[in-house]
């Protein structure tokens, strides 16, 4: 769960960087302008593609190719739109906020506890399985050694707020997964 936890703690702080560079949030201010003029131009396409169409009996039209082509483009227009308007980098994604509420809360919580059952760990930092499954003397070492009370977890933080680079999230990615590891 910790692996966990850290994981959404370090999205949360990149969004907090975001918030306090101008440069970002003059492209989100021209993102916002753009999307709102492809929403409100959207209908013109849409307008024209139904004034182009044939009534071919009551109730009953037909449209040529290129007016199903245009009407398709503009609901692309209008969907595109209203997704740059509804996504921000300042805030959490659905998908991100159904994760905490599931995985990170008590549902979770009780799944890690359920398939974590009939796994006891012993002092010495071997893990003891009461399935009925006998490890190997090289899985039990290997084991051990994940188990190991690992080093003290130092996460390089930028003196400026920068945008994500490849080599810090090389970084990163290890002091991630050795703090994981260490608590379960």
């Amino acid at each position: 769960m910790l692996g966990l936890r850290l994981t959404v703690d370090d999205q949360q702080a990149l969004r907090e960087q975001l918030r306090v560079d101008p440069s970002v949030h003059r492209r989100r201010r021209t993102t916002l302008i753009s999307a709102s003029i492809m929403i409100v131009t959207a209908f013109m396409p849409i307008w024209f593609a139904l004034s182009r169409r044939v009534q071919v009996g009551p109730g009953q039209f037909n449209s040529p190719l290129y007016v199903i082509v245009i009407r398709f483009c503009a609901l692309l227009m209008f969907g595109i739109g209203a997704l740059l308007l509804a996504c921000s980098p300042f805030r959490m994604s659905p998908g991100e906020r159904l994760f905490r509420l599931v995985w990170l809360g008590p549902i979770g919580t009780l799944m890690m506890r359920l398939g974590a059952r009939g796994a006891r760990s012993r002092p010495d930092g071997e893990v003891r399985v009461t399935a009925g499954v006998r490890a190997t003397a090289s899985a039990s070492m290997r084991l051990g050694a994940a188990t190991a009370s690992p080093a003290p977890v130092t996460v390089p933080t930028p003196s400026l707020p920068l945008l994500p680079t490849l080599a810090s999230l090389d970084a990163r990615v290890p002091a991630l997964e050795r703090a994981g590891s260490g608590k379960h």
